[in-house]
């Protein structure tokens, strides 16, 4: 069905509506991704009830694409893709990781048991803070905080930087500011992994 829908290129043949046209508008003329609106966004999305993400997700309850090189299911997709952010971030036992945009923790609790890291997360999500929260205590990981927190307002200094699947959410207009925070995060010789969607197109 995609595949369809690319080759024609749909893209081109829908005009929208004028509601559609406005809002265009008003996210070219403002920042759809400010605190505030990014808090309802999360609220809208995020804040429903964790029912549907238990039933669609891996036990990790890992939101993101995973990687099925050698995978044969979800599970083992999700878990070779934690793994190779690890590895691509080189990991080893005793850093201090912060992970922006953490979700419900997944790899936080990943790092923390198979890298012997100490983790921070943060996330604008209260269903998210929660649900990674309890599981983190269940498992004992006691190096692992998972915090409700814009990423705009994290401070501190970090061996690792860790992004997964959150820079589409934080609009173009935000780009500076998030890679700002990476960079003022970051120990000097630090390493970060931005792992993310793309676009051959612009946005602006």
């Amino acid at each position: 069905f995609i595949e369809k829908l690319l080759r024609v290129d749909v893209k081109k043949k829908i005009q929208g509506s004028l509601r559609m046209k406005l809002l265009t508008l008003q996210a070219l003329a403002t920042n759809m991704q400010s605190r505030a609106r990014a808090r309802q966004v999360a609220e809208a999305h995020y804040d429903i009830g964790n029912d549907l993400y238990e039933v669609m997700l891996c036990s990790r309850m890992v939101y993101t694409c995973g990687y099925w090189r050698d995978a044969t299911d979800l599970e083992s997709a999700q878990e070779a893709k934690l793994d190779l952010i690890c590895r691509k971030a080189g990991l080893a036992p005793g850093m201090r990781v912060l992970d922006l945009g953490c979700g419900f923790g997944g790899f936080a609790m990943f790092a923390a048991e198979r890298y012997g890291c100490e983790v921070l997360g943060v996330t604008i999500s209260t269903e998210q803070q929660q649900w990674g929260a309890a599981r983190a205590k269940q498992r004992g990981l006691g190096g692992v905080e998972l915090r409700l927190q814009d990423y705009r307002d994290v401070y501190g200094r970090y061996d690792r930087v860790v992004s997964i699947g959150m820079l589409e959410h934080v609009g173009w207009r935000n780009h500076r500011n998030f890679m700002e925070v990476v960079h003022r995060c970051l120990k000097p010789e630090g390493v970060a992994v931005l792992h993310t969607i793309g676009s051959n197109e612009s946005q602006k």
